[in-house]
């Protein structure tokens, strides 16, 4: 996605660069996705029950705001997100050995900024993303037993929460497929400019 080569061109590029890059940048996303959910899941509850209770909000309105805050709060683990695009480009291989290595180095030299290069897309992403997710999720978990047992099975038990989400980003990403590509390569902008 980073470059926009075909199949071919990316086999002889693995073959080129051995094995060892093909796993270059897995931990950040690893890190990412253990943090990210508890975060999400505590921040909705956090910000959904005291809207309807306290301030008397919609039920729908108040799923819809305490997923906007949800996945506005997730955007705090972007820096995962951008060194997992600095591992992954091919142009920084030799200067980033690992994961450690690029937070050290890209904070030292430009500070904890960079590592939230990107970030509009990714509010853009996060927020819609999350709100339609709880929505349908506590929608689903509503349906009459009898006259939707099958999708209601499909829905709750053969897909947990973080498949049911990432269903939602991928949807919600493919409708506007050129901002995420935008975000990528904004991200793996990071130094050429500043090497100059």
């Amino acid at each position: 996605m980073l470059h926009g080569i075909k199949i071919g061109p990316a086999f002889n590029q693995l073959h080129s660069e051995g094995v060892t890059f093909l796993y270059r940048g897995v931990f950040p996303p690893l890190l990412q996705k253990t943090f990210s959910l508890s975060l999400m899941f505590g921040v909705y509850d956090g910000v959904k029950r005291p809207s309807i209770d306290l301030y008397g909000m919609n039920e729908y309105t108040a799923k819809c705001f305490a997923g906007m805050v949800a996945g506005t709060f997730e955007a705090i683990l972007m820096p995962f997100e951008r060194i997992q695009t600095v591992l992954a480009d091919a142009a920084y291989h030799e200067k980033y050995q690992n994961t450690h290595h690029a937070f050290r180095l890209i904070i030292s030299e430009h500070g904890i900024k960079e590592l939230y290069r990107g970030l509009f897309p990714v509010l853009i992403r996060n927020g819609p993303s999350n709100a339609v997710f709880f929505v349908l999720r506590e929608e689903a978990q509503k349906l009459p037993h009898k006259v939707t047992h099958s999708i209601k099975t499909f829905l709750l038990i053969n897909f947990n929460d973080n498949y049911r989400k990432d269903l939602f980003i991928q949807i919600f990403s493919n409708l506007h497929p050129e901002q995420w590509l935008a975000r990528s390569r904004v991200q793996s902008f990071i130094l050429l400019m500043l090497l100059r």
